[in-house]
């Protein structure tokens, strides 16, 4: 593909992620689709929500285009594109009107399992020099994967900025990795998803205009858990490289979600005791925590992921190591607001 036409067409999905964000706007202002501060939201002011609705239907849009031009194979073609519009489909509704989270659950199983049956499974996973076969097993925990991803993401989109933050990083060096590896169709979505948050990130730097909403943040976390799987079943970008990248939101809600089951919490209820939210509720700012995240994904996560890439043998130890950074990381920051809320 001509460098050219690639630029370009990343550059009109940012513009059409900048122009659909502020179109969703003005619809959310005019339609009362307003998050109220409540005790546990980590902003002040109403702000509008839903806007990452221009990130969804880039990714869709990409999608179509690429199958027709014959740049990606039908079964990724079902699996994102009609597993991802459940998600959207859902997502929106939710911003809308709440759905129980049974329901929301129950959807999200329905997306995974579609996507991972389209894919044919995964029977096996490469770890370090070695390969773990999984057999009917690694279905299930691919289904699990992707669910877990797309509730994730959704449970980490609670400060301005930062889940573009993210999906910009995570999507540039992946897209960057599966064009080295000839899978073109694959990058241009990772592009694309990075382009387009991109352009939601205008509206929505600190302070947001707009928020992410469901309808975004659920579709990043299914995009990226379906791109996972498709990169190992590939022999392209293998999960633990995809791990690494999302050390930062997988390490900060699962070990959140641990310490409230430990603690006998509630798990399943909205609440103010991720990382993240403890940073800001010790008084940093929303930008301050979105280029804190910014910085932890350049400075130490693409070049661990990267090492994890190309030295393949040495992929698992560099994981751990990774997961080990952030839990030191995530421990310090609840140990510090503890001493001083105590």
């Amino acid at each position: 593909m001509d460098k050219l036409i690639l630029v370009s067409g990343l550059a009109g999905f940012f513009f059409f992620a900048l122009i659909i964000t502020g179109l969703v706007r003005k619809y959310s202002l005019k339609n009362a689709l307003i998050d109220i501060p409540n005790e546990r939201s980590s902003h002040s002011i109403p702000t509008p929500r839903g806007g990452g609705l221009s990130i969804a239907l880039s990714v869709l849009l990409v999608i179509g285009l690429l199958f027709f031009a014959g740049w990606i194979a039908m079964e990724f073609v079902l699996a994102l594109g009609i597993g991802g519009l459940i998600v959207v489909i859902i997502g929106w509704i939710d911003d809308h009107r709440h759905i129980p989270a049974l329901w929301r659950a129950i959807s999200y199983f329905i997306a995974a399992g579609w996507a991972i049956v389209c894919l044919g499974g995964l029977e096996r996973i490469q770890l370090g020099s070695q390969v773990l076969s999984l057999g009917h097993m690694g279905t299930f925990l691919a289904i699990f994967w992707i669910v877990w991803l797309t509730n994730l993401y959704n449970f980490m989109d609670g400060t301005d900025g930062m889940a573009a933050i993210q999906a910009i990083c995570v999507g540039l060096l992946v897209g960057i990795l599966f064009w080295l590896e000839g899978q073109y169709g694959v990058a241009i979505i990772c592009f694309v998803i990075a382009a387009s948050s991109c352009g939601f990130l205008f509206w929505n730097w600190p302070p947001a205009k707009i928020f992410m909403g469901d309808v975004g943040s659920c579709t990043l976390g299914f995009c990226f858990g379906v791109l996972a799987v498709i990169g190992e079943i590939e022999d392209t970008v293998p999960l633990v490289v995809w791990f690494i990248l999302l050390a930062v939101f997988i390490g900060d809600a699962t070990l959140t979600l641990l310490m409230r089951v430990m603690k006998g919490e509630k798990w399943y209820q909205a609440h103010k005791s991720h990382a993240y939210q403890r940073w800001v509720q010790m008084g940093a700012s929303h930008k301050s925590l979105a280029l804190g995240v910014l910085l932890i994904n350049v400075i130490i996560l693409w070049p661990m992921a990267t090492m994890a890439f190309v030295w393949g043998e040495y992929s698992y130890h560099i994981a751990a190591a990774s997961i080990l950074l952030i839990s030191v990381l995530w421990g310090a920051i609840q140990v510090h607001y503890y001493r001083n809320h105590s």
